[in-house]
């Protein structure tokens, strides 16, 4: 393989995991997990408690502001989202960090602070 195959394959597999985790959070803003693809092995944790799909900030978020960062890990699958997500009344900085296997998502790791 040459250099710049190796760096196309790891540019679509960067795509690929920006795809998952955009995909997990419209899900989140619409309280509607069905088309995700999650294992049957999931872990899912927000501020280190073990929470089902669905529950904690899900509930709250009305949506995340464009300007957010991602940072992907092609070689372990995983991929972290930062940004700021719009509740009610206020907004919290919410870390989200999506391990993929194959096409399953594995682990589901959510912190948020609304500066309380």
């Amino acid at each position: 393989m040459t250099t710049q195959q190796f760096e196309r394959d790891g540019d679509r597999e960067r795509e690929r995991l920006i795809g998952i985790m955009k995909g997990y959070l419209e899900a989140v803003v619409a309280k509607d997990f069905r088309a995700i693809r999650f294992a049957p092995n999931l872990r899912h944790t927000e501020n280190t408690v073990e929470l089902p799909i669905g529950a904690g900030i899900s509930r709250t978020i009305k949506s995340f502001w464009e300007d957010c960062h991602y940072f992907v890990d092609t070689r372990t699958g995983q991929i972290e989202f930062w940004g700021i997500a719009e509740e009610a009344a206020r907004q919290a900085m919410v870390g989200v960090r999506l391990k993929i296997e194959g096409t399953l998502i594995s682990e589901v790791e959510t912190l948020s602070n609304r500066g309380e």
